[in-house]
């Protein structure tokens, strides 16, 4: 597997930008639940999350798929360990064998959370099917960026990321 870091500053231009030229962004999760949230933007550009409801027992693990176009961006803070293998195992739960999500899905587990982002034209993303799976990139995030560390998984061609990161952070 190939893996290349950037610079936080390089983010902004490693980002995919929705058909207007204008890159989502979503507000921090609210505290409290932990669990699966999916969001959306409100009229007035606020970030709206629903809770979906919290890990349930999934079927079993999936194998992880490699790919080689995979670009790493370790945006160098820290998060909690245990939340943040928390929250990526409830995130790849709840994404099963191809929940779908049309612009982001985040999982909460503590103080660090999981999500994936659709950068793409209107039609969502499927999440944990085919190649591009999500636990694969998801679990890869420590690896890359070292132990307790944030930061995400971009594929440009695809029109989606996963990350990881602390509560307060904005994601996508």
């Amino acid at each position: 597997m190939r893996t290349i870091l950037f610079l936080v500053s390089q983010v902004l231009l490693a980002l995919p930008s929705d058909s207007i030229g204008i890159r989502p962004s979503y507000s921090p999760l609210p505290p409290g639940l932990s669990g699966l949230y999916e969001g959306s933007h409100n009229a007035d550009g606020t970030t709206r999350w629903t809770y979906i409801g919290p890990r349930r027992p999934s079927r079993k693990v999936r194998g992880t798929d490699e790919t080689i176009f995979n670009t790493y961006i370790c945006t160098g803070a820290y998060v909690d360990g245990v939340d943040a293998r928390a929250a990526i195992v409830g995130f790849n739960a709840m994404c099963g064998y191809g929940r779908h999500f049309d612009k982001v899905l985040a999982y909460v587990h503590g103080t660090a959370v999981a999500y994936g982002c659709s950068f793409g034209d209107g039609k969502g993303h499927t999440c944990a099917y085919g190649n591009y799976n999500s636990s694969s990139f998801l679990r890869g995030i420590e690896g890359a960026c070292g132990k307790d560390k944030t930061g995400l998984f971009v594929l440009p061609d695809e029109k989606v990321s996963y990350g990881l990161t602390h509560i307060q952070n904005n994601i996508c």
